[in-house]
């Protein structure tokens, strides 16, 4: 992994993760995960939905690209990532990525 990608994995900042590459992108959701073992008690709680938004999110979709991969409008998007990052505990997307790796959701 790059030096560039392991800062961005220790500093938490989603919005730098844009700029990498989609295999450092998955490389810092991945050392993120491991470095924090402990497994969500909601993961079991997914609904189908919820699983699809993951995937979307840990290839760094927009709420747009998620909408039309999904069917559904931006905002609607957007309202069940909302829902996803509280029902994880999340404040972000690569927080839940990070979640959805330790619970073995995402590999």
């Amino acid at each position: 992994m790059t030096i560039e990608a392991r800062a961005v994995a220790y500093a938490g900042i989603e919005g730098i993760l844009d700029a990498l590459t989609p295999a450092d992108r998955r490389e810092v959701l991945r050392v993120v995960a491991l470095e924090n073992p402990q497994i969500d008690d909601a993961l079991p709680k997914l609904t189908p939905r919820e699983r699809q938004l993951l995937a979307f999110y840990a290839e760094g979709a927009s709420d747009e690209k998620i909408g039309r991969g999904l069917d559904i409008a931006a905002r609607t998007a957007q309202k069940d990532g909302e829902r996803l990052r509280r029902k994880l505990g999340a404040e972000n997307r690569a927080e839940c990525v990070a979640i959805a790796f330790r619970g073995g959701l995402l590999t």
